[in-house]
């Protein structure tokens, strides 16, 4: 008796084969603008405070470079308070004064998350009423500094006010300055049923968990076998590193908030954030997965 023939779903198969050289897939809570034939988008949003942690929002840093060893992108330790050999090793070495391009190039990006209520989206109207995990740096975070500077209740249910979150796209790079809070003060419910809206947040856990996070010695050694030295050397600059402003292949548009080295690394004005940055590379990585 002839063995009965699998039935397999070739559609299916074929994706797969098609995207199998895919290293990143995207993060689906995470919000992505749907720009117009101008390269712009502009969109209605309200952000929503965090049921289980103490700020409304949560931030992760991470290394993201390549070298003579290859890429190397991970999570920052110092994200959950622990060491970081990459950081260590910058202020060890004094790049920020000795090497500054090497130190831009290896230095962590600092991304924010918080979860926002679409109200209004033109460009794609099926995320109205949704809730998704907007991921942004430096400047959308200057936009809630000054809104808080200006008694803004960003966060609250019955008297908070909505962003508008204006995108222009240029190349691979997007600017944000255009995006404001705005004065009218607004109640959740006005958007929907409170209770339902909220029950569409999303966790934090992925940001926080120490389980996404490598340990010190695994970090140590992938950061020296990128960067071409042996982990018992002392790190010396790459003569074939890229500069920070090299196109690199896969590169990527994401709200880059760059930077910070926490912890008691070195001077905070040393590994101060940058403000021109809100296109990242990580971020690109994702967007190539998801065009």
């Amino acid at each position: 008796m002839p063995a009965k023939k699998l039935k397999k779903d070739w559609k299916s198969i074929n994706s797969k084969i098609k995207n199998r050289k895919k290293k990143f897939k995207a993060d689906e809570r995470i919000f992505v603008p749907t720009f117009n034939d101008k390269n712009q988008a502009k969109v209605i949003m309200r952000f929503l405070d965090s049921e289980h942690t103490e700020l409304p929002y949560v931030e992760q840093a991470g290394h993201f470079f390549k070298d003579v060893g290859g890429w190397f992108i991970d999570n920052c330790p110092s994200s959950i308070g622990a060491d970081c050999p990459v950081c260590q090793d910058l202020y060890d070495n004094n790049y920020y004064e000795t090497d500054n391009d090497l130190y831009y190039d290896r230095k962590k990006n600092t991304y924010f998350y918080n979860n926002v209520l679409i109200i209004e989206d033109k460009n794609n109207r099926e995320n109205e009423g949704k809730v998704f995990l907007l991921k942004f740096g430096a400047k959308i975070m200057e936009k809630i500094d000054g809104a808080i500077d200006d008694d803004k209740l960003i966060w609250d249910d019955d008297d908070g006010v909505n962003f508008i979150y204006s995108a222009k796209k240029k190349g691979k790079m997007s600017n944000y300055d255009a995006s404001y809070f705005s004065d009218a003060v607004t109640a959740l419910e006005e958007y929907g049923n409170v209770d339902e809206i909220l029950e569409q947040r999303h966790d934090f856990d992925k940001f926080t968990d120490e389980s996404e996070y490598k340990s010190e010695d695994e970090l140590k050694k992938k950061y020296f076998k990128v960067i071409g030295e042996d982990t018992d050397a002392v790190a010396k600059p790459s003569r074939t590193r890229k500069s920070r402003n090299d196109e690199v292949e896969d590169e990527e548009i994401v709200e880059d908030t760059d930077e910070d080295v926490a912890g008691d690394v070195g001077d905070e004005d040393m590994y101060s954030e940058s403000d021109d940055d809100d296109d990242s590379f990580f971020d690109d990585l994702e967007d190539d997965d998801e065009d």
